[in-house]
């Protein structure tokens, strides 16, 4: 056990995992750029013990917790990079493939089109896919080659591209309409991503100002010292106080760990939106299959035992610990509830990004297949909290094709207005020829990307009220150290 906890000591502060997350930015970070951070951060967390007239032990506790927070934002900072390079791989990526196939439908020119204008990570895989082709035996040699492209970024809006490209590689057919909806959905995934890249920025930008502003509004007891010492004989020095020391040492460290928090919370993945398919598949049976009337009846013994508690407590005058027992009681019976509408929020968000790619599938599928075997098709890669209500429509829309029901049924579990009369639409293509299937699935596309695009926007807005809101915290840890060297000034001279 101690080899284990000394082995993950040594394998965080370890210069060979901050140089290989270097490395993967496309940065560098040599030994003596690392030890320099460290020598930075001591001689800095130093000089701001000495200006808070901090005694000696307490400036080693604000160096300690100083050099403890440098390999978790040295690693963040490289990973935020190396996310960002990654997006930027796969924008110009996703664009040149499609600039390229629209001019001559070929995937293997269209990698070696996008082969000039890559570099790095990107530029390898690509290399490793022409090579399959070239070389593949395979009967999927396509969908093998791509595959070393979609392990290595893992974005939806990839793994869609390469699905439309090798169907019309293979089968051929119309495709510059629907690949010119997919450029639009890029487009706009595109530009709603750098904008919330900005935003980050600014908010990390804003949020190491608010720090520093922090150690100097909080600095106003040292300061008054300092003024009264030389200007006259009035003496206001609360320093030498054991609780000016501890919170001065407290606030210090909470600053540096605020800091910290907000360089990894925020450190996004900008690809991967979904939750993995454990955490979507756990929300899943939590919403639609806990059955809430049995977690009911098995608290029963609980409550009863409390009930008890709550009256034995109540006669002996605890009234306190009563009302805490009776809140307690109350909680348990809710909270089955309460984690079924969360559960189900969840899902929504996720449904929101799930029926986006699976509505892409079947659109894809429609250029050869009927409706019934292009939704059929889209099983196998459907996401999870899909699976269950898509299995049952197959099965009704072969039972009976021309029956409306299953298409008010499908997904209606999850209540989002929206998504349910998208699925209405589908109805109407069974009957349509193919002229006005193809119509009517662009323009259901591109509904479909609006509402996307909308609700990304607004989830990306969220994300930013949050982060701003955050910001005001290191003001409520100056306004506690304030308010405790104002007392100790009360106390020792008032």
């Amino acid at each position: 056990m101690k080899k284990i906890k000394y082995r993950n000591v040594r394998q965080y502060f370890s210069y060979r995992r901050i140089q290989q997350k270097a490395g993967e930015s496309g940065a560098a970070c040599t030994p003596q750029g690392y030890a320099g951070i460290f020598g930075a951060v001591m001689v800095i967390t130093v000089l701001t013990g000495w200006f808070y007239r901090l005694q000696p032990i307490w400036i080693f506790m604000v160096m300690a917790a100083g050099i403890l927070c440098i390999p978790a934002v040295t690693a963040a900072y490289f990973s935020g990079k190396e996310k960002k390079k990654k997006f930027h791989d796969v924008d110009v990526y996703i664009h040149q493939m499609i600039y390229s196939f629209e001019r001559q439908p070929k995937i293997l020119t269209a990698l070696e089109d996008t082969l000039k204008v890559t570099d790095h990570k990107m530029k390898n895989c690509i290399i490793a896919a022409i090579q399959e082709m070239q070389y593949g035996t395979t009967k999927d040699v396509y969908r093998m080659a791509l595959k070393n492209i979609e392990k290595e970024y893992a974005c939806s809006r990839i793994t869609t591209l390469h699905t439309f490209l090798t169907q019309v590689e293979e089968k051929g057919g119309e495709y510059k309409s629907l690949l010119e909806i997919l450029r639009c959905d890029a487009d706009h995934w595109v530009k709603r991503v750098y904008q919330f890249q900005e935003e980050i920025r600014r908010i990390k930008q804003t949020t190491a100002i608010g720090v520093v502003l922090s150690f100097l509004m909080a600095s106003v007891s040292v300061l008054v010292t300092y003024i009264c010492e030389n200007t006259s004989e009035i003496r206001l020095d609360i320093t030498h106080e054991p609780l000016y020391q501890v919170v001065s040492c407290t606030f210090l460290i909470l600053c540096m760990m605020y800091y910290t928090y907000m360089q990894i919370r925020h450190d996004c993945d900008w690809l991967v939106k979904q939750r993995s398919d454990k955490a979507a598949e756990r929300d899943y049976q939590m919403a639609f299959h806990t059955d809430l009337k049995k977690l009911h009846r098995s608290l029963i013994p609980i409550l009863v035992i409390m009930a008890g508690i709550s009256g034995i407590l109540a006669y002996y005058g605890w009234y306190l610990w009563c009302a805490v027992a009776a809140v307690c009681g109350i909680y348990l019976w809710i909270v089955p509830q309460i984690n079924r509408q969360a559960a189900l929020k969840r899902l929504k968000k996720d449904l929101y990004y799930s029926f986006a790619d699976w509505l892409r599938d079947v659109a894809l599928n429609l250029s050869e297949e009927s409706l019934a075997m292009a939704i059929e098709d889209t099983y196998d890669t459907a996401p999870v909290i899909m699976k269950e209500s898509l299995e049952q429509f197959i099965y009704a829309i072969e039972e009976n094709p021309s029956d409306v029901t299953p298409y008010y049924s499908f997904l209606n579990q999850f209540e989002v207005t929206d998504i349910s009369s998208s699925v209405r639409i589908l109805y109407s293509l069974s009957e349509n020829d193919a002229q006005s299937i193809d119509t009517t699935i662009k323009t259901l596309l591109t509904r479909n990307y609006e509402l996307m695009n909308q609700y990304e926007t607004a989830d990306n807005a969220d994300h930013i009220s949050i982060m701003r809101f955050s910001e005001y915290i290191p003001t409520f840890f100056v306004a506690v150290k304030v308010a405790a060297d104002m007392m100790l000034v009360i106390t020792n001279y008032l």
